[in-house]
């Protein structure tokens, strides 16, 4: 939705609201019907949708969404308009602070105002499909554990955590293990391998996660050698959303390669405590 109705800074422009927009669009070319999405986003909402400021974000971008695609019913505008009458939510303002003009709750509710404006008129620029073609035959499966040849003889590890479809590409998401050895990692070395955690206590997320597309890793699996596979404990912690993507097999490694030893002191957490089974 990136050139559509109007882009207010804490309307759209967020983790949540970039991620329901993601999984949408995606779900779109894929040639997801009106019913299907509009499934999808209730489950999102079940799913993500906690605090005030986050109910406030998901009903505006519910409403851009459904109108995007020419889906949006005019009793469906119902609750933006009663959110215009009563205000917007001052709660981010704790979160955000109020420095940056644009950031005031003035300037958010005027987004809110707008955007109850644009609704009233149907969209005419439906987006067309691109009839993207979903990956099927993935190189790896999750949970599988991976050797990775480095430079002076040395080798590294990865997890892969999942495979999914997004953009018209597949996609491996893996998260590194702190291994870096001239002996060929194995699952039972590996297990006293550690994952990399950042994060404030209450919500921790495994840091160093790559990603790399389909047509990237066809370049380069052969170089992977699985090793076994991993299953994780429900504790597992999810993968940062900050993650870096990865199309050849020289930037892949680079860090690993350019690594004197184990870099900082984020805390860790040993690869057997994660794991169920193996």
């Amino acid at each position: 939705m990136k050139n559509n109705l109007i882009h207010g800074v804490h309307i759209f422009e967020s983790d949540l609201a970039n991620e329901l927009d993601s999984i949408v669009e995606d779900a779109y070319h894929y040639g997801a019907t009106e019913a299907e999405i509009r499934s999808l986003i209730d489950t999102f909402r079940k799913e993500a949708v906690r605090t005030t400021l986050e109910k406030e974000i998901f009903l505006t971008l519910r409403l851009a969404i459904l109108w995007q695609y020419g889906w949006l019913r005019p009793e469906e505008v119902a609750p933006l308009q009663q959110l215009v009458q009563k205000g917007v939510s001052k709660k981010w303002l704790q979160q955000f602070g109020t420095d940056t003009p644009q950031m005031s709750y003035a300037k958010r509710q005027q987004q809110v105002v707008r955007l109850l404006s644009r609704l009233a008129t149907a969209n005419t620029a439906v987006p067309a499909r691109e009839h993207w073609q979903k990956v099927t035959d993935f190189l790896f499966v999750p949970y599988e554990v991976l050797s990775v040849p480095l430079l002076g003889g040395q080798y590294g590890a990865v997890w892969l955590l999942r495979t999914d479809n997004y953009e018209g590409d597949g996609h491996y998401t893996f998260v590194e293990l702190l291994y870096k050895s001239t002996e060929k990692p194995t699952m039972e070395s590996l297990m006293e391998a550690r994952l990399q955690l950042m994060g404030d206590g209450e919500k921790e997320v495994l840091s160093d996660v790559r990603r790399v597309s389909h047509k990237a890793l066809l370049l380069f699996a052969e170089r992977l050698e699985r090793i076994g596979t991993a299953i994780p404990k429900e504790s597992l912690p999810e993968p940062s959303p900050y993650i870096i993507a990865y199309d050849s097999f020289e930037k892949f490694v680079q860090r690993w390669n350019s690594d004197t030893g184990i870099p900082d002191k984020r805390k860790r957490k040993k690869f057997k405590s994660v794991v169920a089974d193996w």
